[in-house]
């Protein structure tokens, strides 16, 4: 429990064909529609990065013509989403991995396009109704896209969700690790970053009024939303 990025097996001392074959960490997900045009979207990512040096980051955002489509996963799109739930840490609020996805959950999915080209399925949100409430017990989205309002337009949706199914809370799960400062950040900076807990009740109209300004990000050195790091991006 000290490393939740460690998994740890416990194996057998006789051989046991079973135990390999219902081993979900030694699991190879099949290649995806996004890692196919990993190449292509590289290339235009490059091009938007060499776009953003030239305006103000709000001129950089409305120049996207960013389009933001969010709905209910389908059949087709597991693999995906499970792969992210596997890889992606910079801006999830749990890091679980996920071999399947919980009985009972609602899994909404994230797809972004812009004039340049398609991100593909970047967003994935993980929820359930329990005692009149929404819990969101993960969202997690492609750094390819961090920073330029997809995420406040996923909470946002959450929070429609849990307006049209009635209920009044939303609870927010969030697990701090050493690489999701980003999630963390963006929690606080919308003053919903659970306290004392992993997990917290708010307003179900306060998740739903979340929303990206960019020109708060104007006055900042550098107009690239792209994470600051040496690591590779994430899918």
């Amino acid at each position: 429990s000290m490393c939740p990025e460690v998994s740890t097996l416990l194996v057998p001392d006789h051989e046991d064909a079973d135990y390999w074959a219902q081993c979900w960490p030694l699991d190879t997900f099949r290649v995806t529609t996004e890692d196919s045009k990993k190449a292509t979207m590289m290339k235009t990512e490059l091009e938007r990065k060499q776009m953003a040096q030239t305006m103000t980051f709000s001129q950089f955002i409305d120049s996207l013509e960013l389009r933001v489509h969010t709905a209910l996963v389908q059949e087709d799109e597991l693999p995906r989403v499970l792969q992210m739930t596997q890889k992606t840490n910079q801006f999830n609020f749990t890091t679980e991995r996920l071999a399947s996805i919980p009985r009972g959950s609602d899994v909404y999915v994230t797809h972004v396009a812009d004039k340049y080209g398609d991100y593909g399925l970047v967003g994935v949100a993980i929820c359930h109704t329990s005692s009149k409430r929404l819990v969101l017990d993960n969202m997690l989205m492609s750094c390819r896209v961090l920073g330029r309002g997809v995420e406040a337009r996923m909470l946002s949706h959450v929070g429609a969700v849990a307006a049209e199914r009635g209920l009044h809370s939303v609870n927010v799960r969030f697990i701090p690790t050493e690489r999701n400062e980003p999630a963390r950040n963006f929690l606080k900076r919308h003053n919903l970053l659970p306290e004392d807990s992993e997990s917290q009740d708010f307003p179900t109209d306060a998740v739903n009024a979340v929303v990206f300004d960019p020109s708060d990000m104007d006055a900042r050195p550098s107009t690239s939303s792209a994470p600051q790091s040496s690591q590779p991006l994430e899918p």
